[in-house]
């Protein structure tokens, strides 16, 4: 995500301008398998967050995938790294205001 912030190109871009077509070859022959065992694992979580909430993995999941795929097939390397970065540094704020509050609210 931040290669693709910096530079406004993908990884294996990088690897083929960088060093030579062979090194790109045996990168993305490793980080296809790694990254579907990657989905199947996404997946996995997927549906058992949305068993845990009580909707069926078997319309979720399928709805999962649709949101993604309309991510991956829309935008920029930069605009899609940017939102990412954006909602982590939100939550993160999120989470900390939470718990300050819940602190002061226990001091009380």
């Amino acid at each position: 995500m931040r290669l693709g912030i910096a530079t406004g190109q993908g990884h294996a871009a990088m690897i083929y301008r960088r060093f030579c077509k062979w090194w790109g070859r045996f990168s993305l022959a490793d980080l296809l398998p790694l990254s579907f065992l990657t989905l199947v694992t996404e997946f996995a979580a997927i549906a058992l967050a949305l068993n845990k909430l009580g909707v069926d993995p078997r319309f979720g999941a399928p709805a999962a995938a649709v949101v993604l795929t309309a991510l991956v097939l829309t935008g920029s390397y930069r605009r899609k790294s940017a939102r990412s970065s954006q909602f982590c540094i939100h939550r993160t704020i999120d989470r900390r205001r939470r718990l300050i509050q819940r602190n002061s609210a226990q001091c009380k």
